[in-house]
């Protein structure tokens, strides 16, 4: 990023560039601190403006390629790869084939040679299609929804207003300025109905800001004390209660006491929410279903309404469905499913075998068929 916008920018100024980057939106501060497949992403993303500029279009290819392997959104640079076309068109009249053949050419070859050829196809086709148009009956994903308006607000203030200083107090921009100013404001759009899509309007918007004329010194210092002084203080309060709510020692505490008091049983009916906590600590065990409840839905819809209905508690005799579906054994969050643990407690049908802060373990009575 630095080395990318430092030759994009006349006097690049790397302090204010670096805590606006760490600091500009909490939103997106939270979301790199996820440390998924996005952070490493971003690198990519970085790597392939740089030699597109440098015009090694081999290293195109190379990126793509291995984009396909990392994140979900290797899209974005076939769409970057077509913004470019379209600007060298107007700015050139002509139009350079080689930097989208070797885009789509890269990741082509990506996807046929994934480690999960071809099942990775049904995958983004859950994740990227019926996701984003979710079926009703399936459960709501955080990230996959439309962010609340003060998380909205509270994500982009800052950098949009020094979008619209920029707009206003620059008379020209470059052409690839234009490139990320419009993808800036399309992702904008996207971000307000999906939060998953909300750092890359954070992410070309700091590029369009950074990549044209610095801005005088008197608001990069400005910017900086706001940075410091409300935006630094806002982020670590929401990283903060962030950890503490996913803390993960509740957890593992009660994956232990499975591993150690149910070594033979093999099933544990689980939440989706708190599968990668369970599978990290106890992976020899089969748990209902993974991260993501899209997929059990894909597999077998009746199946998922059943485990969703009793997570709910939202039908007749709902402790009879880890039964049905073979499970002996329940946990529940409380966090998430308080009120069907609580009525569980006082169940003649299940019996509580253990108990901390956030997690119940019962054992469902009559069940085990």
């Amino acid at each position: 990023m630095y080395s990318f916008l430092e030759e994009e920018s006349e006097s690049f100024p790397i302090l204010f560039a670096s805590l606006f980057f760490a600091l500009g939106s909490p939103l997106f501060t939270g979301r790199l601190l996820f440390g998924r497949g996005i952070v490493l992403f971003l690198g990519f993303i970085f790597l392939y403006l740089r030699k597109y500029k440098e015009k090694r279009w081999i290293y195109l290819f190379a990126i793509s390629f291995f984009s396909v392997w990392t994140y979900a959104g290797f899209p974005i640079l076939l769409i970057l790869s077509f913004f470019f076309l379209l600007g060298d068109y107007f700015t050139t009249k002509h139009l350079t084939y080689k930097p989208i053949l070797y885009t789509v050419s890269g990741l082509a070859l990506g996807m046929i040679l994934h480690p999960s050829f071809p099942n990775q196809f049904e995958g983004y086709f859950l994740e990227l299609i019926v996701q984003a148009f979710p079926p009703t009956d399936t459960e709501a994903i955080a990230e996959w929804l439309a962010p609340e308006r003060g998380l909205i607000w509270g994500g982009i203030w800052f950098l949009l207003l020094f979008i619209i200083h920029h707009m206003f107090h620059e008379n020209e921009f470059s052409p690839i300025q234009k490139i990320f100013l419009s993808l800036t404001i399309i992702y904008l759009i996207f971000g307000i109905s999906s939060l998953r899509l909300f750092e890359y309007y954070f992410l070309f918007g700091y590029l369009f800001c950074f990549s044209g004329k610095p801005s005088p010194k008197q608001i990069n210092y400005a910017g900086i004390a706001v940075l410091l002084l409300v935006l630094f203080p806002i982020t670590y309060g929401k990283m903060k209660q962030q950890y503490e709510f996913t803390d993960p020692n509740p957890a593992f505490n009660t994956a232990d006491w499975i591993k150690k008091n149910l070594p033979e049983e093999k099933k544990i009916f689980l939440s989706w929410a708190d599968y990668p906590y369970f599978v990290f600590r106890v992976p020899e065990k089969q748990y209902l279903f993974g991260l993501n409840p899209i997929y059990s839905w894909a597999f077998d819809q009746k199946k998922y309404m059943l485990q969703r209905s009793f997570f709910e508690g939202s039908t007749l005799d709902y402790e009879q469905i880890p039964g049905i579906l073979g499970y002996k054994y329940a946990v529940l969050n409380l966090n998430y499913y308080k009120p069907v643990a609580d009525a569980l407690r006082h169940s003649e049908k299940a019996e509580l075998v253990y108990e901390n802060n956030r997690y119940r373990i019962f054992r469902m009575i009559g069940t085990n068929k």
